[in-house]
């Protein structure tokens, strides 16, 4: 009774004479499968049965009889069995095409599922003709029916067969009522012409069918009809018309009224002289009416490398068909012509998106003229009989967008106000919290323009632009406020001027560089010292005092800077103290700051630019026999350099050596409480020193020989140049401060040959 995709639906008769069934047995099997045993389903007490989930390779076989009143028994003769199969029926079929001997049958696959293998076309001659098979095992979509008569009326029926054997779907679809009618000739769709040009206009709301006489005929057409149908993109109707066309029209007919850029169907049909009410189709035009575009817009003329003109321009509003977009612009056009001549240069842009055009070559001080126009394509589409055959698209031009241009002077800059055009650029030494300013000056020759300063490089220094003028003149200052996470970096700043016709001037640019502070030392140096740390060397002597200045400047890192205007800029500096190397011939050692009794007196202001401390010091006793070296470093005031930095790299030292066996009288010392101090004779100071004349009157700071160095032999040893100078190892140890620092007590340990010792031997013992 019917199919789909899925299911089998059975319908029956009750018997013809007697009660009603009380219910009916249906059995089944499947074909596909051999010796399936046949399945029974009982008690069916209604005339129709749907199996459903089969499977589209499904095919089955089916048997019912009629069950009895009076008992189990079932009718022994029943209906013969039928087979059938799930697949979906053809919805939609129709006569594309005829002429007078055969017509092109074309149809629709079903709207669901998989598309049936092949189909079956049967064939009925109206109106009282048996429906036949006419063709099985159809693949496709269309076939040609041919050996046909012009004299007679047919209806064909097309059926879908199921995938799992030779089986058809009970219901097909079927055919208008069709007499085969000669075809017209050389149909063609156009564009109507315009009443005054008789030029095609092509505005999208109408088209032109014409066409030709069928040649060779045995029956010409009595006349014609033309249908026209538009859809949505939904393929819904939106729009249909019909209009009879006489044959002595010039076969021709205007469609109006269509909508522009919507699906439209054209069909010609041919009116049978055998029979007025039947027309059969000759051709099927498919077009999308269009209309020219609409113009470009947003057309700017812009000045490029300061002797072109760049063009640049948008979509149209209107691509043909309404819309912006649902119609693709194939090209513009481009024309350009100086002003008031009108001898246009033309070129082409292909592409939708194509929307800038260069022009090269051109003249200053001209003004030129630009129209630019966008093409589309009327897209014919396709004219259909047996075959379908594609049409030449027709081209169209939309009206243009029009725009002047003046290719005139190009800004220039003032000499006065603008960084020299050089290679590198100017460089500018810039500080840190100091504000720098330049300023910047532009002009043209052209009368009327506007010119403006524009600046690249400001970003990565935080500078600035200000006091910006747009004219003629154009002015602007350059100001940049140096940070302290600027120093030492470099900044490329660079200064275009242009006007608003895109012309520009040369690029100026400076360097902004950021000094970074870069103290250095200025003394003591001795200038006959090679070590790279100990720049200067000093003797000092116990109990005399030691002064010298430790001075440093800051000149930065830029060039020509003088310390005082480093310093009137906030760059200034101040030394301190930084560690001690103590050393002798056994040991060395590295303490903190400065040796002992040693100051580093504090200047004026603590940050000065030069910055000057003097390093004071009186040895004391123990303190001599030993080399110091005494480091210093010195600081920016911004703190960010320091030259003990990294580990003491920077250091600078000066050298100081305090003298063996000899001092320094203060005030209240006389050669007797020194001879107590040292454990000799004053007689042995008194004869070592042939400057003091009186013993009693030795002056204050005045420099002393305590005794002789001896000069250490080989293999001596404190205790050995003890006894050989009949003195204490306690007392020589006391009177050389190194050899105890490094023997302690162990007064046996080899002195190094060649050393000197200091000895206070007893030789005036009275």
């Amino acid at each position: 009774y019917q199919t789909n995709l899925s299911a089998v639906v059975l319908r029956w008769n009750a018997p013809f004479f007697g009660p009603s069934p009380m219910s009916y047995r249906l059995r089944y099997r499947s074909l596909n499968t051999p010796g399936a045993e046949w399945i029974t389903l009982t008690n069916l007490r209604t005339n129709i049965y749907t199996f459903g989930n089969l499977n589209r390779y499904d095919f089955m076989e089916f048997e019912i009889c009629s069950k009895s009143l009076f008992g189990e028994r079932c009718s022994p003769k029943g209906p013969a069995s039928i087979t059938a199969a799930p697949v979906q029926a053809v919805a939609f079929a129709e006569v594309a095409y005829a002429n007078e001997e055969s017509i092109f049958l074309s149809w629709s696959a079903p709207p669901h599922g998989v598309p049936p293998p092949a189909y079956r076309i049967t064939i009925q001659q109206m109106p009282d003709g048996w429906e036949t098979v006419l063709l099985n095992d159809v693949v496709g979509l269309n076939v040609s029916i041919p050996n046909l008569s012009p004299n007679l009326t047919y209806v064909f029926v097309v059926y879908s067969k199921a995938a799992g054997g030779d089986y058809y779907t009970p219901s097909g679809a079927k055919t208008q009522r069709i007499m085969p009618t000669a075809a017209t000739t050389s149909a063609q769709v156009s564009c109507p012409r315009n009443s005054i040009t008789n030029l095609e206009e092509c505005t999208g709301t109408g088209l032109v069918v014409a066409w030709g006489a069928p040649v060779g005929a045995l029956y010409q057409p009595r006349d014609f009809k033309v249908r026209a149908e538009q859809f949505f993109d939904n393929l819904t109707l939106s729009f249909s018309s019909e209009q009879n066309v006489l044959k002595s029209f010039n076969m021709k007919a205007t469609i109006t009224g269509l909508a522009r850029g919507r699906l439209t169907q054209i069909r010609l049909l041919s009116q049978s002289v055998n029979d007025f009410s039947l027309y059969a189709p000759s051709v099927n035009f498919f077009v999308t009416p269009t209309a020219a575009p609409s113009p470009p817009t947003g057309l700017i003329l812009k000045m490029r490398e300061n002797r072109n003109i760049f063009a640049k321009w948008n979509l149209p509003l209107d691509s043909g068909d309404g819309t912006q977009l649902g119609t693709q612009i194939n090209s513009y056009v481009i024309k350009i012509s100086v002003s008031g001549k009108y001898e246009w240069k033309q070129v082409l842009n292909p592409g939708q998106y194509n929307l800038t055009r260069e022009f090269t070559g051109l003249l200053l001080n001209t003004s030129y003229t630009l129209r630019v126009s966008a093409e589309n394509q009327f897209l014919f589409g396709s004219r259909c009989t047996i075959v379908c055959q594609d049409l030449a698209p027709l081209m169209l031009t939309g009206t243009y967008i029009e725009s002047q241009f003046f290719l005139g002077q190009i800004p220039y800059w003032d000499s006065m106000h603008a960084p020299v055009k050089q290679d590198p650029p100017p460089l500018f030494n810039l500080f840190v919290g100091s504000l720098f300013t330049f300023s910047l000056k532009a002009l043209s020759s052209g009368a009327g323009e506007n010119i403006q300063i524009s600046a690249t490089g400001l970003g990565d220094c935080s500078a600035k632009l200000t006091s910006v003028v747009i004219g003629n003149p154009a002015t602007a200052t350059l100001t940049l406020l140096p940070a302290v996470q600027h120093l030492d970096r470099n900044f490329l700043v660079c200064f275009v001027a242009s006007d608003d016709r895109g012309a520009f001037s040369d690029e100026r640019c400076l360097q902004a560089y950021v000094v970074r502070p870069n103290p250095t030392f200025l003394a003591p140096i001795d200038p006959t010292i090679t070590d790279t740390v100990v720049r200067a060397s000093y003797s000092a002597v116990v109990g005399c005092l030691l002064e010298f200045d430790v001075k440093a400047h800051d000149l930065t890192s830029g060039k020509s800077i003088t310390a005082a205007t480093a310093s009137a800029l906030g760059y200034n500096c101040f030394l301190k103290e930084d560690r001690t190397t103590i050393y002798s011939h056994y040991e060395t050692r590295t303490i903190q700051g400065l040796p002992e009794h040693a100051v580093l007196q504090e200047g004026i202001v603590k940050y000065a630019n030069p910055s000057t401390r003097t390093f004071s010091w009186r040895p004391v006793r123990g303190q001599e026999t030993f080399s110091y070296n005494v480091c210093f470093t010195v600081e920016d005031e911004m703190g960010t350099s320091n030259t003990a930095s990294p580990a003491f790299a920077g250091a600078f030292c000066v050298h100081v050596g305090i003298k063996r066996c000899r001092m320094c009288l203060l005030p209240g010392d006389s050669l007797f409480s020194v001879a107590l101090k040292y454990k000799t004779e004053w007689l042995n100071l008194w004869s070592g020193n042939e400057a003091l004349l009186r013993p009693s009157e030795a002056p204050a700071t005045a420099e002393i020989l305590l005794g002789p160095l001896y000069k250490a032999l080989p293999h001596d040893s404190v205790n050995s140049i003890a006894s050989r100078m009949s003195i204490d190892p306690a007392l020589l140890l006391s009177w050389n401060p190194d050899l105890s620092s490094a023997f302690h007590e162990d007064t046996g340990v080899v002195i190094e040959v060649e050393q000197d010792i200091c000895v206070l031997p007893s030789t005036c013992t009275l």
